[in-house]
């Protein structure tokens, strides 16, 4: 008996440490996961002036992101899961074998499962293609780049999950042909880092182990290659020597084990940096940054996601002016205030479906279409009426969204607004 009392006694104390223990140890305050902690809640809501009716449950997140010693916690249940049992002890995370971590969001891609439409490729090819013709009307270069997943280029370090593969169809291989066809300016990274990984020396990589992410000379190669395709004059990899440091943390190391990162080597190019930071900038994953570099000519606008770390500054090295942006959807309706000569859209390949839903903000220019008009009305597809879905002001512009039914368009048909029964503009395809 008085053994199952100090058993059911030590676990009521172990069941309070976290949130009992914020007396004696305080609230955790950081963390290594990509996202912003909660915040305590106030007593009114956003307008100051009525209760705040979610307060039990942002008090409920606040304590879920702050109890004491969490990163402690986190780490041990992530070191006895990996260590014991072989499996991760995040949902978003994949532990590999010889001690790779991947990133779980890739799954899909690596699988080929839950593969893309016919019509979301489209959409995302099309509107790719849209966008390099009408930059190209303002004088403005164009290239779009999809920076392969980690297993996508090191897929023998994944685990069982090679077994449950269950296509050898890729979204990033389809997008690429239907990309030739709209004749967009595409730059193949996925061929070029297999080919590169496959000849690197033993225990070399171009992505980390325990990042998401390329290395650093990954980047510069991926570079090279982009700035090639531009047709720009730059310094390739043959005029950057560089060096190793094990001083690198891994973010996915960090979700996993917080307290317990093991550093990786990283690499460092031994030049003389001839640009500077505009911006305010505290780490190259801040959403908006500015660069000048007087020895250099071009400007450029980089619109990327995480993967574009890495990459500012390399390119920074390579424009009198580049500026690199976060945000979504791509907003490109000041390219000509910023005197911009170059655009850039770089996205990693698991966020292609997403890329098919997001179009950038850009002004429309008046078209003819390249192949009969057929009506979206009617009985059979949908009343004018319910097409339109909103008109409103965006960035100076007037942006209209609308729905067609799924039945209306063919994979491969284009989508036109005819304002006033006389002048015709091609809209973004995307998929809602």
């Amino acid at each position: 008996m008085r053994r199952n009392l100090a058993y059911i006694a030590l676990m009521l104390c172990i069941c309070m440490l976290p949130s009992a223990g914020m007396l004696l140890f305080g609230p955790t305050v950081e963390t290594r996961e990509n996202r912003t902690l909660a915040k305590w809640p106030g007593l009114t809501d956003e307008s100051g002036r009525g209760l705040n009716v979610r307060l039990l449950s942002e008090a409920g997140e606040w304590v879920t992101d702050h109890f004491a010693l969490k990163n402690e916690m986190v780490t041990a249940n992530a070191a006895v899961r990996a260590d014991v049992f072989h499996v991760s002890a995040s949902d978003k995370v994949i532990l590999g074998r010889e001690g790779w971590l991947y990133y779980a969001s890739s799954l899909d891609d690596y699988r080929g499962a839950n593969l893309m439409s016919r019509r979301a490729l489209f959409n995302l090819a099309h509107t790719m293609g849209m966008t390099a013709r009408l930059l190209e009307k303002k004088g403005i270069s164009f290239l779009f780049a999809a920076a392969p997943n980690k297993n996508t280029i090191y897929p023998d370090f994944m685990p069982y999950y090679d077994r449950a593969v269950v296509s050898d169809r890729r979204n990033l291989d389809a997008l690429g042909k239907l990309l030739a066809e709209e004749e967009v300016p595409f730059a193949d990274l996925k061929t070029l880092l297999q080919e590169q990984a496959a000849d690197m020396e033993e225990g070399q990589y171009l992505y980390h182990k325990r990042d998401s992410h390329w290395t650093s000379l990954g980047a510069a190669m991926a570079m090279d290659a982009m700035l090639t395709k531009l047709g720009k004059i730059h310094a390739g990899l043959d005029a950057m020597p560089w060096h190793t440091e094990k001083d690198f943390e891994g973010d996915l190391d960090g979700m996993l084990f917080p307290l317990a990162v093991t550093p990786e080597e990283e690499v460092y190019f031994d030049r003389a940096e001839a640009f500077a930071y505009v911006t305010d900038t505290e780490s190259t994953f801040d959403p908006w940054i500015r660069t000048i570099n007087p020895s250099r000519e071009g400007s450029l606008m980089m619109y990327r996601d995480s993967f574009g770390n890495a990459m500012v500054p390399l390119f920074a090295q390579e424009y009198e002016n580049a500026y690199f942006s976060r945000g979504e959807p791509s907003n490109m309706t000041n390219l000509a205030d910023l005197g911009i000569d170059t655009v850039i859209i770089l996205r990693a390949e698991r966020f292609l479906p997403e890329m098919a839903g997001v179009p950038p903000l850009i002004e429309a220019e008046p078209v003819l279409p390249d192949r009969p008009v057929i009506e979206a009305q009617g009985a059979d597809a949908a009343d004018a009426s319910s097409l339109l879905l909103s008109v409103r002001q965006d960035s100076g512009l007037y942006r209209l969204t609308g729905a067609l039914p799924q039945d209306v368009l063919e994979d491969d048909a284009g989508i036109y607004i005819q304002v006033n029964g006389e002048i015709c503009y091609e809209a973004f395809p995307c998929c809602i």
